[in-house]
């Protein structure tokens, strides 16, 4: 993935997580933000963020968690005259996150799991993911596997890991959707 290769080659020289060793966030979720902030960043290079931008993230990650976030100390962060004037690098972002500033009090996992959320709804184009009920289509039983919805795709997997994906069926003009409550026990249906 040209994505990851990049990450690599740049991380190695930029990417510090918390001295300390209190990082909040993992290698992978760096990651993720680091895409994130790539794909919101102003067109000019260097890439930056402005403070909008860096707040409707901040946002997004805080609302995939239920959490609402702190807006009167993010405000006084990035009201910052320098801030302000030339927007904030990939790598202040990432140590801004990592100090756990604005993510106190929640546990990694958590913010783990809001990051990938964010990520696969923006990055991925994710539109809605769960357990759902597919009849076989050679042996006629029903199973439960992962779903995730796309705007043109409905793709199923074993789990939610995604790893091994079992199918992809195409949403088009030509696409009909049933719903059902529950998989029926006959097997004529």
């Amino acid at each position: 993935n040209f994505d990851e290769l990049c990450w690599t080659l740049t991380a190695k020289k930029n990417y510090k997580a918390d001295r300390n060793g209190k990082s909040v966030l993992s290698y992978q979720d760096a990651f993720r933000l680091w895409c994130l902030f790539n794909f919101l960043s102003e067109d000019k290079y260097p890439l930056i963020m402005v403070p909008d931008e860096v707040e409707y993230l901040l946002k997004k990650v805080n609302s995939a968690m239920s959490v609402e976030l702190s807006s009167g100390e993010l405000e006084d962060y990035l009201s910052q005259e320098s801030l302000q004037q030339s927007g904030l690098s990939v790598w202040q972002f990432l140590e801004m996150v990592n100090s756990g500033k604005f993510l106190r009090g929640i546990e990694k996992e958590t913010i783990s799991m809001a990051i990938e959320e964010v990520y696969q709804e923006i990055i991925e184009g994710v539109l809605k993911q769960g357990y759902l009920w597919k009849k076989g289509q050679l042996r006629r039983n029903w199973s439960e596997r992962w779903f995730t919805l796309k705007p043109n795709s409905l793709s199923y997997y074993i789990s939610e890991e995604r790893k091994e994906k079992k199918g992809n069926i195409v949403l088009d003009r030509n696409c009909c959707v049933e719903c059902r409550l529950q998989p029926s026990n006959n097997s004529n249906t």
